[in-house]
């Protein structure tokens, strides 16, 4: 269902009970599924990230909360999987009116899952130093409003983002370092139409990455682009470029202005439309038989990891940097839900697999 579509039965009885939900979330929580700040925040710990305040000029790393919420979101998804879409929505229509009870989803999320995309989100912010970076990151970020504004509820999210354009004009914030393509798109493309005056600048973490020094790691990799970097009269190429320094990056037949979707971000409000098209794009990703699948986007992590053999861009390009070891999932790993896929289980090291052509990376 299209924006356009999502935005005239935002608020009225023919919305979906879960994109009512979300929404309520949003407005009186500040989080889709309403985080914690631990659940939010937790991936910095122990990294000495500085936090911000007016006057220092640091540019502000902003998570948008996506990779921390796609734990949250397989494990709604695995209610829904193996109970039905019933048990789920009526779930749905009590927290539209009680947004609370969506906390009741948090203990269904693997804790491997939850440490994966910290481990994410810790590369990225190991990537910016090692390239000379500074920036800071603020513990108690709230939720830039992605999910309000594409689920068409267009008055709300008005609201919301002069809200959170306040909240960054208070830490001085001139320049955000985004780390997802949804959160990008939202605050470049978006918040400068219902936000006047914006005047942020709105950087993509790889965007300032060209300077760091990458090694290549001898192994291919498919690269899925996701379709807010390629589906645009200017196509952001940073990452594909990163990659191409590190790996030999295939692309599938539609990419680029042609690009498949991932079936994402309606794998819990259309399950099966999700399912559908996710793993047709999976398949034509491994027809190219690259020793990896990558991509950029959580939310396209979480719809084409169907077998555990597809990682996000920031690990290749940690490896490549020498910041760590390159772990590799073992094929047969099942992840349609990814909670069988994480840093504690089905994975070896790149070049300790049998067949591998590709050495270990110390």
């Amino acid at each position: 269902m299209s924006r356009d579509a999502r935005r005239l039965w935002a608020g009225t009885p023919r919305e979906d009970p879960l994109a009512s939900a979300i929404s309520s979330a949003i407005l009186e929580l500040e989080d889709p599924l309403g985080l914690t700040r631990d659940d939010v925040s937790g991936w910095a710990e122990g990294l000495g990230i500085p936090r911000p305040s007016p006057g220092d000029g640091l540019p502000l790393l902003i998570t948008g909360h996506m990779y921390q919420i796609m734990p949250y979101v397989v494990g709604l998804s695995g209610i829904r999987d193996r109970l039905g879409e019933g048990p789920l929505r009526a779930l749905a229509r009590v927290a539209s009116r009680a947004p609370r009870i969506l906390r009741l989803a948090r203990p269904f999320a693997d804790g491997r899952s939850v440490a994966l995309y910290r481990g994410y989100l810790r590369n990225i912010a190991s990537l910016l130093r090692a390239a000379g970076v500074e920036f800071a990151y603020d513990p108690l970020e709230p939720y830039p409003g992605t999910l309000l504004y594409e689920l068409g509820h267009d008055a709300e999210f008005a609201r919301y983002a002069r809200a959170f354009a306040d909240y960054l004009r208070g830490l001085g914030a001139s320049r955000v370092i985004t780390v997802d393509p949804h959160t990008r798109d939202l605050l470049a493309e978006v918040y400068p139409r219902y936000v006047e005056g914006f005047g942020v600048e709105v950087l993509h973490y790889a965007d300032l990455l060209g300077g760091l020094e990458l090694r290549d790691l001898g192994i291919s990799v498919a690269y899925h682009e996701p379709c807010h970097f390629a589906v645009r009269d200017e196509p952001l190429a940073a990452v594909g470029s990163l990659l191409g320094r590190a790996a030999e990056v295939r692309y599938a037949r539609r990419s680029g202005r042609r690009n498949l979707c991932c079936g994402g971000p309606a794998e819990l409000l259309r399950g099966g439309v999700a399912a559908a098209v996710s793993w047709r794009r999976f398949a034509e990703l491994k027809e190219l038989g690259a020793d990896l699948i990558v991509t950029a986007c959580p939310i396209c992590h979480v719809n084409l990891n169907k077998d555990g053999s597809v990682v996000d861009a920031s690990e290749v390009l940690a490896a490549a940097a020498g910041l760590k070891r390159l772990r590799r999932p073992l094929e047969g790993a099942r992840g349609t839900a990814i909670n069988s896929f994480g840093p504690a289980a089905g994975l070896t090291a790149l070049g300790a697999t049998p067949g591998s052509r590709t050495p270990p990376l110390s």
